[in-house]
């Protein structure tokens, strides 16, 4: 499957290279982020812990979302995320300028679809996606990365409803 959006592969891979080099330096230092040396179609790397492996995507926003926590209730993920080859775990997205991430497990979006209009570097196109509000927010800085890491190490995820605040940090 060809990359949706090609334009933006540059300020794709800068955003996790940065995004990876400071999940390393905050402890647990046995926790470590590794990102694919090449493009697998299948997610973006993997996070190691113990005996753990968790299969992750990365997403840098473009103009939904600039700066500051997630603006929305509720997020959404494309129907193609969830195909069986590609077994992702977990969804990681940062905003535009990269002062915020989100993280979303992929088991917590319902299997219920909606039909949604959307940009590509092709032009506008129809797809179907899955919406869940259960994610967290965080500053993309050691602090959100210790809450991030924290929550990974204890495997810890707690449900969360459309009016409980979603800045964690």
């Amino acid at each position: 499957m060809p990359l949706q959006r090609p334009s933006g592969l540059k300020s794709h891979d800068a955003s996790i290279e940065t995004f990876c080099k400071l999940f390393n330096e905050v402890e647990p230092s046995e926790m470590i982020m590794e990102i694919n040396s090449s493009e697998t179609y299948t997610g973006d790397g993997w996070i190691y812990y113990k005996d753990r492996k968790i299969h992750f995507d990365w997403e840098r926003r473009r103009a939904s979302w600039i700066s500051g926590p997630f603006p929305w209730l509720k997020t959404n993920m494309f129907l193609r995320k969830f195909n069986t080859n590609k077994k992702i775990d977990l969804h990681i997205q940062s905003s535009l300028n990269g002062d915020y991430f989100f993280d979303v497990w992929m088991k917590d979006f319902p299997e219920e679809t909606f039909l949604q209009q959307n940009c590509n570097d092709r032009g506008r196109v129809k797809e179907y996606i899955r919406k869940t509000n259960n994610f967290r927010c965080y500053p993309l800085d050691s602090t959100g990365i210790l809450v991030l890491k924290t929550s990974l190490k204890d495997n810890e995820k707690e449900e969360l409803h459309p009016e409980q605040e979603r800045l964690l940090v």
